[in-house]
């Protein structure tokens, strides 16, 4: 379920549109003009806004601005008319994911927010794992201030989530067990023991057996 915010100074079409989002799971907030909406984006954090382009009180970039503002990460989709396409083009500029012509397909509509929301979901979810390996990982043995080391755990976020069979090579004590355990950590098999083995230590016939 995500957190919407719709911006609409139309009252039947604010509350049609809420409506069906709300009956898809998500959560919504309504706002019938920027300085409501406004309101909203500093009490609230949004995962997408959904705003008309043009209201009494302002329009639909000024709601982009304090959106931009507040949560940066935040999603907006702009409902425009058709003649308002400069101004939705100047919406991308500012930083929009998307605009809308109102009249159209409104299953399309529903499908760029669904869009809109899964790429969200996947970019707080690759947040969130970089941020659990550089606090988990990051430790002075590992000198994630290095490049090279930056580099191996972008790969590590890259490689953990797939099934692919990973090798690590290195010397001794340059922390393969370390990154294997990020790996790890980072998979979906997190939930499982993590068993290191010294094959080193294990005689060739129980190897061949």
């Amino acid at each position: 379920m995500a957190h919407l915010l719709v911006v609409d100074d139309e009252t039947s079409a604010r509350a049609t549109l809420a409506l069906l989002l709300r009956k898809r799971g998500h959560h919504v907030r309504e706002a019938d003009g920027v300085t409501t909406a406004a309101k909203w984006l500093t009490e609230e954090m949004f995962d997408l806004v959904v705003t008309d382009l043009r209201m009494p009180d302002g329009d639909g970039l000024d709601v982009l601005r304090t959106t931009k503002a507040q949560a940066p990460a935040t999603e907006v989709i702009l409902l425009t008319a058709y003649a308002e396409w400069k101004s939705a083009k100047e919406a991308i500029r500012l930083g929009a994911l998307d605009y809308f012509e109102k009249g159209q397909d409104p299953d399309e509509l529903y499908h760029r927010i669904d869009k809109a929301l899964a790429g969200r979901a996947l970019r707080r979810e690759n947040e969130n794992l970089r941020a659990q390996l550089r606090e988990r990982y990051g430790l002075p043995g590992l000198i994630a201030q290095a490049p090279a080391m930056h580099a191996v755990l972008d790969l590590v976020e890259r490689v953990a989530p797939t099934d692919a069979t990973v090798l690590i090579q290195g010397e001794s004590g340059t922390g393969k067990e370390v990154i294997a355990k990020a790996v790890h950590h980072a998979s979906r098999r997190a939930a499982r023991p993590f068993v290191a083995v010294n094959w080193g230590g294990v005689p060739v016939p129980v190897l061949v057996s």
